[in-house]
């Protein structure tokens, strides 16, 4: 799709002596979308991941488990000889722990935070944008089709402030935008 536009501007200007003449401009703009919008699949759009039980004390000797999730694009238009296009961000959203790394999970439970990572490793912040790295896979229900994947994982850490037993939950968004 190529999209042209056009647009004009009238200004005065006082000359030596006084008197206001005007002065025009004209501005061209053209461009052109080159890829069009991902839709997110619809079982990736509410996605529930079940933890399993830690103890305290594997949290307390800094034992964690990484539990990996995936949210799948369909119809994107991303090169496919790259991982990474700068111009794809995604966010999470969710209330901050208390290090800015680590999501505020709800409940009984104390002490804990949720961190999320992408493939290459990198920390997400609640609220902060990163560029999405993702893999084309084949689509196993349309053949010849490809669907774009993003790989993360979330894992349960202690926050440093002192650990409770009990039960928790936490909610969180994801917003992705293209820049």
């Amino acid at each position: 799709m190529v999209c042209n536009a056009w647009g004009g501007a009238l200004a005065l200007i006082e000359n030596e002596d006084g008197r206001l003449r005007p002065l025009r401009g004209l501005t061209t703009l053209s461009g052109a979308v080159h890829a069009s919008a991902c839709t997110i699949a619809l079982e990736s759009q509410y996605q529930t991941l079940s933890l399993n039980e830690q103890s305290l004390l594997a949290l307390k000797d800094g034992a964690s488990s990484v539990y990996p999730f995936s949210i799948h694009l369909e119809n994107c238009s991303l090169p496919p000889d790259q991982s990474r296009d700068p111009a794809l961000y995604i966010r999470f959203e969710g209330t901050q722990g208390t290090h800015s790394d680590l999501f505020q999970p709800s409940g009984r439970a104390q002490g804990i935070g949720l961190k999320i990572r992408d493939t290459s490793h990198q920390t997400f912040y609640p609220g902060k944008k990163l560029s999405m790295h993702y893999k084309k896979q084949p689509d196993v229900n349309h053949s010849g089709q490809y669907f774009t994947q993003l790989d993360y994982t979330v894992e349960l850490l202690p926050d440093g402030t002192p650990l409770q037993a009990g039960e928790y939950h936490a909610i969180l968004r994801f917003f992705m935008s293209y820049e």
